[in-house]
C-alpha cells in the first residue's frame, strides 16, 4: 500500500501541508492505523497506558511496545513524584501481558531496536524542544520506509510542570527534511496527532 497516496485520497487533500484531517485520536486514529496495515509499533510515553490501550484494542494482533521512565527530572515534571509513580502502575495493571513494557529513557531504549524494524513510531514523551527533536531523529530511523512517523501535542505551551515546544519542533523538522506531505489530526482532541509517511 502507497500510504501517503491513500493518506491524501482518503481525506481528499489538496494544497500544502500540513493537512488537517478529521479524525480523532482516540476513535478514528487507531482504527486508520489499523486500515493502513500497521502491526510493529512503539510508543515513547505511556503515562498511564490510555491510548497504548486503545491501540491495543483497536488494531488486531498489534504488536505494541510501550516506553516510559515514570520518574520526574530536572525540568520535566519534577514535582510531581506521587503522581507518576501511580501513572506507572495504573500503565502496568492495563497494559502487562498485553504488550512489551520498557522502563527507561527514550534515548536509551532507542538503542534496543533494529533500524527500520517498525511499522509506526507514536512520540507523547517529554515535550520541551531538544527532547522533542532527539526523539523524532533518533526514533524515525526505526521506521520502516512506508511507515509512519507520528506524535502527540502538536501545539506550544509552558504550564509549569511540563514546556510543550512539539509545533516549532515539526515545523522545522519537515521544513528542513523536504517532507512536503504531513498531517495534523483536527478533531476531539485540544492537543491535536501529527504524522507523515517514512520515505
Amino acid at each position: 500500500m502507497d500510504r501517503e497516496k491513500f493518506l491524501l485520497d482518503k481525506f481528499k487533500c489538496k494544497g500544502e501541508s500540513p493537512h488537517f484531517i478529521k479524525v480523532s485520536r482516540w476513535k478514528a486514529l487507531p482504527c486508520l492505523m489499523a486500515e493502513m496495515g500497521l502491526k510493529v509499533g512503539v510508543e515513547i510515553g505511556t503515562e498511564q497506558g490510555r491510548f497504548a490501550d486503545c491501540l491495543l484494542r483497536k488494531i488486531p494482533d498489534l504488536d505494541l511496545t510501550v516506553v516510559d521512565c515514570w520518574e520526574p527530572y530536572e525540568g520535566y515534571r519534577e514535582n510531581m513524584g506521587d503522581h507518576i509513580t501511580e501513572y506507572e502502575k495504573r500503565a502496568r495493571e492495563r497494559l502487562e501481558g498485553r504488550c512489551k513494557i520498557i522502563k527507561a529513557y527514550s534515548m536509551d531504549a532507542v538503542r534496543e531496536f533494529e533500524d527500520e524494524s517498525l511499522d509506526f513510531v507514536y512520540i507523547d514523551g517529554n515535550h520541551n524542544f531538544i527532547n522533542c527533536a532527539n526523539d523524532i531523529s533518533e526514533w524515525s530511523k526505526k521506521v520502516k520506509v512506508g511507515g509512519l512517523i507520528m506524535g502527540h501535542d502538536y501545539t506550544h505551551n509552558n504550564v509549569g510542570y511540563e514546556r510543550t515546544d512539539v509545533d516549532y519542533v515539526v515545523d522545522a523538522w519537515t521544513k528542513a527534511h523536504d517532507i512536503k506531505t504531513w498531517f495534523v489530526t483536527s478533531e476531539g482532541d485540544r492537543c491535536p496527532s501529527y504524522f507523515w509517511v517514512q520515505k
